[in-house]
Order: C-alpha cells, then sequence, then structure tokens
C-alpha cells in the first residue's frame, strides 16, 4: 500500500530516508493546509533553528496543486541573504549554491513546481534512486512525519547543535557529496 506523503520544501534529511523506506505518492490535490512545511523550511543560525518561508497568494480553500507563490514580496533576496550568512562558511555552500539559485531565480508560477524542483535537485545532490509518483485527486490524509525523534547527526558549522527539522540543505551544504552515507542504508 502506498503511503500519502505531503510534497515539502527543502524537508529535512529524514524525509529522504523515510522516502526510500516506503512505497508513497505524494499527495498535491489536498486542499492546502496553511502552517506548514509545505512552503517553509528550517537553517540553523548562530542563535539557532530560523524559519524560511515562501509567501503565498492568499486564496483560501484551493487545493495544493493550485497554490502561488507570491513574488510581489521581496523574499527571494531575504532567503539568499540568510542562507548565505549562514552557510557561507560550510564547506560545500560555494559548490551548490549557484545551482540552487538558479532554481528560486526560475520564479515558477505555482508552490508545487518550485517544491519539485527542489526536492528533483535534493535527490541527485543525495545521489538517491526515487521514484516520484504524485495523486490525480485527492486521496486523503498525508502519512504524519514525526521530525522530533528522527534527528540525524552529522558535522555542521555550528556544531553542537542537532535539529530534526533542519532543512536537507543544512546536510548537504556540510557534508557535500558524503550526504548519501547520511540518508541510506537505514
Amino acid at each position: 500500500m502506498e503511503r500519502l506523503v505531503p510534497l515539502l520544501l527543502l524537508p529535512p534529511p529524514f524525509y529522504f530516508i523515510y522516502l526510500q523506506k516506503e512505497s508513497f505518492l505524494l499527495e498535491v490535490h489536498e486542499t492546502y493546509p496553511k502552517q506548514t512545511m509545505r512552503n517553509r523550511f528550517f537553517i540553523l543560525t548562530t542563535q539557532g533553528e530560523k524559519r524560511i518561508s515562501i509567501p503565498i497568494k492568499k486564496n483560501s480553500h484551493l487545493k495544493t496543486v493550485d497554490i502561488e507563490i507570491d513574488y510581489a514580496q521581496a523574499w527571494l533576496k531575504t532567503m539568499k541573504t540568510s542562507l548565505e550568512t549562514c552557510y557561507n562558511s560550510a564547506p560545500f555552500f560555494l559548490f551548490y549554491r549557484d545551482d540552487l539559485w538558479k532554481i528560486f531565480e526560475s520564479k515558477p508560477k505555482y508552490l508545487v513546481d518550485l517544491n519539485l524542483s527542489l526536492l528533483e535537485w535534493c535527490i541527485k545532490q543525495l545521489q538517491l534512486e526515487l521514484n516520484l509518483k504524485f495523486t490525480s485527486q485527492f486521496m486523503g490524509a498525508c502519512q504524519q512525519i514525526l521530525w522530533e525523534k528522527n534527528e540525524i547527526d552529522y558535522p555542521k558549522v555550528f556544531a553542537g547543535k542537532n535539529l530534526a527539522k533542519l532543512s536537507v540543505l543544512d546536510l548537504i551544504f556540510n557534508v557535500g557529496p558524503e550526504s548519501f552515507s547520511y540518508v541510506s542504508d537505514f
């Protein structure tokens, strides 16, 4: 049986471990749930965890697949500055930065398109082989993924901080090509 999994924006590393363990469908026809990781991700700063949000156009009761990104706000520049500030000293940030910027700067209209492009990019960087399948209609509630119980320990710029909700970007920027070893063999 395939589990329903939400299509998240730059999810934590455990998401990728979870996708390898389960037969899944990415649910994109649900009514868009506010205040979720579908349009936000978390990075690590010297003060701890920081939430980065992608603003969406305020339309209520839309399917996730129909949610549009709000480019009227200056979030793209703010997000890039935050990532530069937090990860410029990470060993692999400069190696991955330009490709990541290209995805954001392509300015897809829909959040689903941005999330999918970023998911595909992450899968490539993590050297995973995942068959992405999507719902064609609403199929039900997505599987709950409990981040707090699934921390992955790896070398970080800000040592000693191990927060389960951190974006997979933290892993990729800090460990680079070795990221595969942290999300495989589980």
